[in-house]
Formats: structure tokens, C-alpha cells, sequence
């Protein structure tokens, strides 16, 4: 899965602050090959399933991911716990 969304958008929505500090380090050049600032950032050719975070409201990006995972068989619709 890959998101596809401006990398602007990626480092709002990424609440760890280790990828500001190492995004930060590579925008000064002290890392090398850092994917998407100093090297290209290069989205597989046919993904299982691409999410636009930038567009989409985030409950229908985790439906989307659910849906996904059910169909692969990796997670089942739970039974309801009290049946009315």
C-alpha cells in the first residue's frame, strides 16, 4: 500500500517528530539518498491500493484499508457482541 499524497502533506500528518529532525538533517545535506528530498521518490508500478490522504476524509482512508484487508482474508467482520 502507498499513500499518494505532496510530501508536505506526509510530514503534517506524521505525528513522530524523529521524521522532522531526519528530514531536516537531509534538507541540509548531512544525509545522503534520503527518499523523496535528495533522491527521487519512486512509487511501485501497480500498487494493491493507493489512498489519497491529501483529498480523502481520514474515515474513508482506513474504509479503504479495512475493505482491502477483507478481501484478502487478513481480517473478518466481527459478529455483533449482544444480539438484539
Amino acid at each position: 500500500m502507498i499513500t499518494a499524497s505532496p510530501r508536505h502533506c506526509e510530514e503534517q500528518q506524521d505525528a513522530a517528530i524523529q521524521y522532522f529532525v531526519i528530514a531536516s538533517a537531509a534538507r541540509q545535506g548531512l544525509i545522503n539518498d534520503f527518499t523523496g528530498i535528495s533522491s527521487p521518490y519512486e512509487a511501485p508500478d501497480t500498487p494493491e491500493l493507493t489512498i489519497d490522504t491529501a483529498n480523502l476524509p481520514l474515515e474513508t482512508c482506513v474504509d479503504k484499508f479495512i475493505e482491502l484487508l477483507r478481501l484478502q482474508g487478513r481480517i473478518f467482520q466481527a459478529a455483533p457482541f449482544f444480539e438484539s
